[in-house]
């Protein structure tokens, strides 16, 4: 590798002009009208810089490896979180491509583990990613186990697999299963290797199976699971167990810090699932069970209505968005909830993905729900309780500030990059989705003095680059999250880097969500939309 290659400034001379480049022909794609030349010429470029941008990131990755300069950080985190964090990145992706994205944690799991969170991201990012990229239609799926003494990874897709000749280089370094696939699928042929490489740090080992071409595939790796000081977890003949000294909340518990009477009453919840989706209904059904609930699960609300079971709080994702057919169903589930309980305290919350809201809500009672997929575990945790008073789980990642529903033109931004092209393109995005007032920050420190400076809930939204000079967005951050009067406001981080390492350790650090430059307009709205209401 070439010296340069190994300077640790690399990264920061070459990205943040490569996601300039990216972001202003995206901007001139969406504002300008174009001819089907023009329009071509701008697509070629974009997809070229966004190649060469992926290739610098995965070199910066092989050649740490390569030069024995990376280090695992383990310390003890909730597995949930993290997986959660590795889905929210993934999940835009798979849904543009029309692809069901499912994450499927083993009830017996242990909640808090100790692990280099950022380097298990990285490998699960690099493998979902890739299904996503390789599958046309079906189902990716992320699986999690207890295997012996570690935790087992599985990312299984229904893409285009492989066969047993093409499985022999899948891990080589700059290789890919058939020349054809670079064509037309692109790519560097790195990121298995960096893969196999971190995995092999871990002391697991990455394999991959397919049943053929065209059948999909089957990547894996296992992980030793070092105990977590203080959380009464043993290993005793491979199997995971709770020694006399845990509290009455068992470890695998999603959100350990839950009150116990919470919990308790939690125990004693009896829920219904409805999903016509066999593997997403398989997630939501051992998510709601390591709470301990009571879990009917059926494939359709016909079903549900058929059995009439007695349930306090159905999940359903609705079958048909259509208005009429869906006020029908919504209204039978809770004409069956009524026959079994003494006054009006059923619940019914809706799973749907983001763009869905709009059309859902107006049918939903004031004590119902609107669950945003993808689940996460805090999130359905508020759900099961029906509002009851959880503390002591408050997270700041789920937060929004009391805003009500305003105008966009009330919104009030904060932008934080040392890179003034940067900015000039993230101002620009904003004022095309119809964001007038961003004001523009150099680095963390002025960041946080504009903030602190300013009323509080004057700023809406902080979008937060993470490399900066004087402060950079990180520590920037921590501080803000320090501040009792404006320390609930929601950050975005904005990052060049798109490995998982750099995406949980700005979580780690107090952000509610991580964009990968060049900022990709949608993901950029539904952000906004997430944290603030606005119409």
């Amino acid at each position: 590798m070439l010296p340069l290659l190994r300077e640790p400034t690399f990264s920061e001379k070459w990205l943040p002009p490569l996601t300039s480049i990216i972001g202003f022909l995206e901007l001139l794609k969406d504002t300008t009208v174009l001819d089907d030349h023009q329009q071509e010429l701008v697509d070629s470029a974009t997809t070229s810089a966004k190649n060469l941008s992926f290739l610098v990131n995965d070199i910066l990755d092989f050649t740490r490896l390569d030069s024995g300069n990376f280090m695992l950080d383990p310390k003890q985190v909730n597995i949930y979180i993290c997986l959660e964090s590795v889905i929210d990145i993934v999940h835009l992706k798979a849904e543009q491509a029309g692809l069901v994205l499912v994450l499927l944690v083993e009830r017996k799991v242990p909640a808090m583990v100790v692990v280099d969170s950022g380097r298990l991201s990285q490998v699960l990012l690099n493998l979902l990613g890739n299904s996503v990229k390789f599958t046309s239609s079906g189902t990716v799926l992320l699986q999690v186990l207890c295997c012996g003494d570690g935790l087992r990874f599985d990312v299984q897709d229904t893409g285009i697999g492989f066969s047993v000749d093409q499985a022999a280089q899948l891990f080589e370094p700059f290789q890919q299963a058939d020349k054809s696939i670079t064509r037309k699928y692109g790519g560097t042929g790195l990121g298995l290797a960096i893969c196999t490489r971190v995995v092999t740090l871990m002391g697991g080992m990455l394999e991959a199976s397919s049943a053929g071409v065209g059948m999909g595939s089957l990547f894996h790796f296992t992980i030793p699971l070092s105990r977590t000081p203080n959380e009464g977890i043993s290993i005793v003949s491979g199997e995971l167990e709770v020694s006399s000294t845990t509290s009455a909340v068992p470890y695998s518990c999603p959100v350990p810090d839950v009150s116990v009477t919470t919990y308790q009453k939690l125990t004693e919840t009896r829920v219904a699932v409805i999903d016509n989706h066999p593997e997403r209904l398989c997630s939501t059904v051992e998510l709601v069970s390591a709470f301990e609930c009571d879990v009917l699960p059926f494939d359709s609300a016909n079903a549900f209505m058929i059995e009439s079971p007695a349930v306090s709080i159905v999940l359903y994702l609705p079958e048909s968005k259509q208005n009429e057919e869906l006020s029908h169903v919504l209204h039978g589930i809770r004409l069956v909830m009524r026959n079994h309980l003494e006054d009006d305290t059923e619940k019914i919350a809706v799973l749907c993905q983001l763009g869905d809201t709009a059309l859902i809500q107006p049918h939903l009672q004031t004590k119902d729900d609107l669950l945003v997929l993808p689940l996460k575990s805090r999130q359905l945790l508020r759900c099961l309780t029906l509002n009851e008073p959880t503390s002591p789980i408050t997270t700041l990642r789920d937060s929004r500030p009391n805003v009500g529903n305003i105008q966009r033109s009330d919104v009030y931004i904060l932008l934080a990059d040392d890179v003034l092209m940067n900015r000039r393109l993230v101002c620009a995005k904003l004022n095309q989705l119809g964001y007038p007032n961003v004001d523009d920050t150099n680095n963390g420190r002025e960041c946080v003095d504009k903030l602190l400076s300013s009323p509080p809930d004057h700023y809406h939204l902080i979008l937060m680059d993470v490399a900066m000079p004087v402060m950079d967005g990180r520590e920037a951050t921590r501080m803000i999250r320090e501040s009792h009067t404006h320390g609930r406001v929601p950050i975005v981080g904005l990052t060049a880097h798109v490995q998982g390492a750099e995406h949980q350790e700005c979580l780690d650090s107090g952000m509610n969500l991580v964009l990968t430059k060049p900022i990709v307009t949608t993901e950029l709205q539904n952000a906004i939309f997430r944290y603030v209401s606005t119409h």
